[in-house]
């Protein structure tokens, strides 16, 4: 399990909302986004392919009808899909 990641829980599933149109991959990768970190960082605090977290992003993006990952982020937090305090 990734060191200083707020939003994991204990037996590494992430927290998401049960109405949340977004899978437990895209939440997970927007909270990195979230805290700052790159597309390449993401990849390997998860072990995932860079090309696999720009899918998610991509896919998020999309589902969220936001412009770029930052409006994601944003959106997520307004539709309450992420929690804000799981941010630093």
């Amino acid at each position: 399990m990734p060191q200083g990641n707020p939003a994991t829980r204990r037996d590494g599933t992430v927290p998401t909302n049960e109405k949340s149109i977004l899978t437990a991959g895209e939440t997970r990768v927007l909270l990195w986004c979230g805290n700052g970190k790159t597309s390449f960082e993401i990849s390997r605090i998860l072990g995932l392919s860079e090309h696999t977290v720009n899918h998610y992003i991509a896919s998020a993006v999309r589902k969220l009808d936001a412009t770029n990952r930052t409006h994601a982020i944003a959106k997520a937090i307004k539709m309450q899909i992420v929690d804000i305090e799981d941010i630093n």
